[in-house]
């Protein structure tokens, strides 16, 4: 569970980097995981921090293609919340720096 000072700590990180996310709580029933999405300049650069609700941890991923195409890329696994952060942070900097642009 993600507490309101959590998301205080998270904002003031991605402030400091030109980021902003946002919490996407599931409200589907067969998905245990709530997402914290990541944005630069308002466009979904794709890269998440998963929230395992139900084993606890956190875990990094970037999502690419939809549908046959579609992968998600596995960027690590938390049990801190700062260092999912912190890893999320890395992984947008890596695709501004090798001009992968969401």
């Amino acid at each position: 569970m993600i507490l309101p000072e959590d998301m205080r700590h998270l904002a003031s990180r991605f402030t400091a980097e030109g980021l902003t996310a946002d919490l996407d709580e599931t409200r589907d029933p067969d998905v245990e995981d709530d997402r914290i999405k990541i944005f630069r300049d308002r466009v979904d650069t794709r890269v998440a921090i998963q929230i395992s609700r139900g084993g606890g941890g956190y875990y990094v991923n970037e999502y690419r293609g939809q549908g046959g195409s579609f992968a998600m890329i596995d960027h690590g696994s938390f049990r801190s919340f700062r260092a999912a952060v912190d890893r999320a942070v890395e992984v947008v900097a890596t695709l501004r720096v090798e001009g992968k642009e969401p």
